[in-house]
């Protein structure tokens, strides 16, 4: 198994189960079954294979981002309760069934694998069950139960061999475990404390309503974030069910009256994957009653990460060639092209080349609540401490902002640089470089 496990490798595993199964109801049961099941009965008999999957659309494929930020990241995102993932009709228990069923190795699905056009052996086999052991790992830690060393293990990102190595140590290392081998939650807890990749379980909330939004809000809860929203301001708007009396989903209808949109697209708007297009975020975030500029910010990266990653650092993007005449950057320092998304915000956005200059622990991550450890950055007369973020695949930024000193002191324009300079782990200087 590759062991670097992505939201995209998930979802190419599920694809070629899904694909598979379709070949196999296709050969077993009826032809045209399988190509009913992915929704392509009008393709040629035969003619199935993984790229027909439109897996985020599944119950289970939908669920996948929001599984790996947890199980990986130990991030609980909002609008999402993980407690109820294990109730009997959960999407995570129907994943834990879908691979109880389709066993790896058998003969016959193998050749339904290949019938699709699955890779042989799947390049990604063993990271949807990777991540239902992680999952399931960490949902026993944060409801308090006892841990088993393989929970521990998937938890701390260690072998069960040198879990099970702890139960002998000595000293604080050492890992207490019952009779039956089973470690307490307190001492599950106390002992992951000291692991250095275990990731402590952190729950996002919803941006506070009444203040100006600046969190960054993630492509699943983006729908969740709509959702809420529309029933904390439905309470508003007077007796609409009576204008809807007998309509399905009368809160739709109501919120596409007041957006202009149809009631289809508002209940697109709510269900996950994120569909909402581009020209619906005006629409959408009047009928909110959200800032329109933070609202689309919002949707557009989340569709298209690396497209407006392009257009607010191009200096990230730069062919070498372009970045060589542009002078190249000292070993202990990064020379950043400043643009008017950054002048207009104030954030300093560093190429992800940079990476290198900060120690691993000063990262945060997205919104408020997920702080790394802060250094020292030294600017004009002034100091400030902040950690740094990672916006993007290809952005950092400082999480404190430089609009005073960008527009007021400096009088900065498009085009004008900053040169960050490291002094050591935990200080940083910026030197204003005027075009």
């Amino acid at each position: 198994m590759d062991k670097i496990i992505t939201n995209f490798s998930l979802e190419t595993e599920l694809a070629g189960l899904f694909a598979g199964t379709a070949v196999m109801l296709e050969d077993c049961y009826l032809e045209g079954s399988g190509r009913r099941m992915l929704g392509i009965l009008d393709a040629a008999p035969g003619f199935i294979s993984i790229e027909s999957v439109d897996v985020k659309s599944t119950r289970i494929g939908r669920m996948l981002p929001v599984w790996h930020a947890y199980a990986f990241d130990g991030l609980e995102l909002a609008g999402f309760d993980a407690s109820r993932w294990r109730l009997a009709d959960s999407a995570l228990e129907r994943l834990n069934d879908l691979l109880g069923l389709l066993r790896s190795g058998d003969a016959y699905f193998e050749d339904c694998l290949q019938t699709a056009g699955v890779d042989d052996p799947l390049q990604t086999r063993g990271h949807l069950a990777e991540l239902l052991k992680r999952v399931q790992a960490r949902l026993s830690l944060d409801s308090g139960q006892p841990v088993s060393v393989e929970e521990l293990a998937a938890l701390a990102e260690m072998s069960d061999r040198s879990v099970r190595n702890a139960l002998s140590a000595e000293g604080g290392a050492r890992l207490q475990a019952d009779d039956s081998g089973r470690v307490s939650n307190e001492e599950a807890l106390r002992w992951l404390a000291g692991r250095r990749n275990f990731k402590p379980t952190q729950r996002r909330v919803m941006p506070d309503q009444l203040a100006t939004m600046t969190d960054m809000l993630f492509a699943a809860e983006i729908p969740r974030f709509v959702e809420t929203r529309l029933h904390q301001l439905s309470a508003t708007w007077g007796d609409y069910h009576a204008q809807f009396h007998g309509v399905p989903n009368p809160l739709a209808h109501e919120a596409a009256r007041r957006s202009g949109l149809v009631p289809a697209r508002i209940e697109a708007a709510v269900t996950l994957p994120l569909t909402i297009k581009p020209e619906e975020c005006l629409p959408l975030a009047r009928v909110l009653e959200v800032e329109p500029a933070w609202f689309t910010y919002q949707v557009m990266v989340a569709l298209f990460p690396d497209q407006i990653d392009m257009l607010l650092n191009p200096g990230s993007w730069a062919a070498p060639e372009t970045a060589a005449a542009c002078g190249a950057d000292a070993p202990n320092s990064v020379i950043v092209e400043l643009t008017e998304s950054m002048l207009k915000h104030g954030y300093l956005d560093i190429p992800i080349s940079a990476k290198d200059l900060f120690p691993d622990s000063d990262f945060g991550s997205k919104g408020t609540g997920f702080e790394g450890t802060p250094v020292d950055i030294v600017f004009g007369s002034h100091r400030a401490t902040t950690d740094i973020r990672m916006k993007s695949s290809k952005t950092l930024a400082p999480r404190k902002r430089f609009n005073a000193w960008f527009n007021t002191e400096l009088r900065a324009k498009p085009g004008d640089r900053i040169r960050l300079d490291k002094v050591s782990d935990s200080e940083f200087t910026l030197t204003f470089l005027p075009t």
